[in-house]
């Protein structure tokens, strides 16, 4: 297969040339969307890390549940 490319002669005629879709921002995705570093001590990520994996789940999910419960007691 070969693609046949040819150098744009200015900078103006490769913008005006160039073919991009615009980005549609979702905005209820971006509102639902929301992470954060959460920085743990080492033991504590060991732990939890090793009680996720005895549940079968990622840590991530893990965390998401213990955030969870808490929240709902």
């Amino acid at each position: 297969m070969t693609l046949k490319t040819t150098k744009p002669t200015t900078v103006d005629t490769f913008i005006a040339k160039a073919k991009a879709e615009p980005i549609e921002e979702d905005a209820d995705l971006i509102k639902s969307d929301k992470s954060f570093l959460l920085r743990l001590p080492i033991k504590l990520w060991e732990r939890a890390k090793n009680k996720a994996a005895q549940e079968h789940v990622s840590l991530h999910d893990f965390i998401l549940l213990a955030i969870k419960d808490k929240l709902t007691k």
